[in-house]
């Protein structure tokens, strides 16, 4: 057998299926240093478990049992806070690259919205909750949240005070 798997695919596999150890090991060691083809991409590892396609690397969603990252937090008009999502429950330490909230804001003043956005990003080039429409009225908002290269996001409370509470539904890694 050739090094590498070229041209076939496997549909199923039935217990007790044997196959040749020699040919299976440079199969694998094939993909490992080659990549893989598929429908004409190719795919690629770096050697540190990150596999990569023709237009970059490839992400894995990871849905977790909800926790609330925000709870409540005051906010002037056009205050700007800064949160870590690495390491909260659920969220790993470190490798995130987004992270998925779900939000509402509060607010006494009809106009009031909250922006969400990476540390370092352009506040406006993400998304927002708002605006709220009645006195004492909230607005809700469910996005994919890209984090900075330490977790870090920001939050900014957009034309009167408020209050923002953010849950997290699961992170890209």
């Amino acid at each position: 057998m050739a090094s590498g798997i070229f041209g076939s695919t496997v549909t199923a596999l039935t217990n007790g299926t044997t196959a040749n150890a020699a040919d299976v090991l440079a199969s694998l060691n094939s993909i490992r240093s080659n990549g893989m083809n598929n429908d004409g991409g190719a795919l690629q590892t770096d050697g540190n478990g990150n596999m990569f396609g023709p237009n970059g690397q490839i992400r894995v969603m990871v849905f977790i049992t909800p926790v609330q990252l925000l709870n409540s937090v005051a906010f002037t008009s056009g205050q700007v806070q800064l949160f870590t999502a690495w390491g909260q429950t659920g969220i790993p330490a470190t490798g995130p690259v987004a992270i998925l909230i779900g939000a509402n804001t509060t607010s006494a003043s009809t106009g009031q919205s909250a922006a969400f956005y990476p540390n370092g990003g352009t506040q406006g080039q993400y998304f927002s909750a708002g605006n709220v429409q009645v006195a004492n009225g909230f607005a809700n908002v469910f996005g994919i949240l890209p984090l900075d290269g330490s977790g870090k996001f920001n939050v900014k409370s957009v034309n009167a005070a408020g209050t923002i509470t953010v849950w997290c539904f699961g992170y890209v890694i």
